[in-house]
């Protein structure tokens, strides 16, 4: 098993070197570590101390095309036949890829053809106050579930096999958000399956939240894409209902965050109208981390 890590980076020098000596410190089978550097200027350098790691390689895009087309670039050029991602304002834990590891070849080796990711518990800390959270995020094999949220925090705690990559197809390059929803709906659709390593692995970092026209944009792309009557890839009823009213919760997220309250209630309401429910998500996603669970 050889571990290709692809980190993205745009304007985030200290960050993504912390998320760079996260990867090659961890003892699972890291192969490389793919820095993407998405036209940051200046560029992303490496420090002096890693400068003659081999397992490191730096890819340059000579213009800003984005985290998912950044992540499908990365994959091009990855060597390994497995493929982990971490966001650059992101880091691992020691033990994080190992017990992924460990999880996929026990799999693999009773199912060498499943379609299958593997995520783990995470610690979400918010910059702004300091509030963290550990979350072990659920398990699904339900195509309907990868409508309806966007729960495991794929950017940063994702291991897959280059095989299932391929299989489900490449990134959204025209989705500069919300391209981790796409790329698993259509991984949900072709059978694949949420498999999850109950431990801390990575640490999220919760910053600068995206806009609303963003948002806004991203939900339509991806509504045009997926919603309209001539769909290349049809969805059940269920599956559209779930997408429908998940998207209106990331516009009623994108409002508050922005201070717009009116938005808020109105996007949240709708979300609720598509698909009543007693919380503000369409499931419960998560259980608190229990620090004291073992690797499986």
């Amino acid at each position: 098993m050889k571990i290709s890590v692809v980190i993205p980076v745009s304007q985030r020098q200290k960050s993504a070197e912390r998320a760079l000596r996260s990867a090659l410190l961890q003892d699972g089978p890291v192969h490389e570590v793919l820095v993407v550097d998405d036209a940051s200027s200046p560029p992303f350098r490496l420090p002096d101390e890693l400068k003659n790691d081999n397992r490191i390689r730096i890819i340059r895009n000579e213009v800003n095309v984005g985290a998912g087309a950044s992540r499908e670039a990365g994959c091009h050029h990855a060597k390994g036949d497995w493929i982990a991602f971490l966001d650059s304002d992101d880091y691992w834990l020691p033990g994080k890829l190992a017990a992924q590891a460990f999880l996929a070849q026990r799999d693999f080796t009773q199912n060498p053809g499943a379609l299958v990711c593997y995520s783990s518990g995470y610690q979400t800390i918010r910059r702004r106050t300091g509030k963290q959270r550990g979350l072990v995020p659920a398990e699904s094999s339900h195509a309907e579930d990868f409508a309806s949220a966007c729960w495991f925090m794929p950017g940063s705690t994702v291991l897959i096999s280059k095989r299932a990559l391929k299989k489900t197809g490449p990134f959204d390059l025209s989705l500069r958000r919300l391209e981790d929803l796409d790329w698993y709906m259509r991984f949900g659709l072709a059978g694949g399956r949420l498999r999850v390593a109950a431990i801390k692995g990575a640490v999220i970092e919760i910053g600068e939240r995206p806009t609303p026209l963003q948002i806004h944009e991203a939900c339509g792309l991806i509504e045009q894409k997926w919603l309209n009557p001539n769909a290349d890839i049809p969805l059940p009823a269920k599956m559209r209902t779930a997408l429908r009213a998940y998207l209106d919760i990331e516009r009623a997220a994108a409002h508050h965050h922005a201070g717009r309250v009116m938005g808020t209630i109105w996007f949240l309401g709708r979300s609720f109208l598509r698909r009543p429910r007693r919380c503000v998500h369409l499931k419960k996603w998560w259980h608190p981390l229990d620090e004291r669970r073992e690797p499986p």
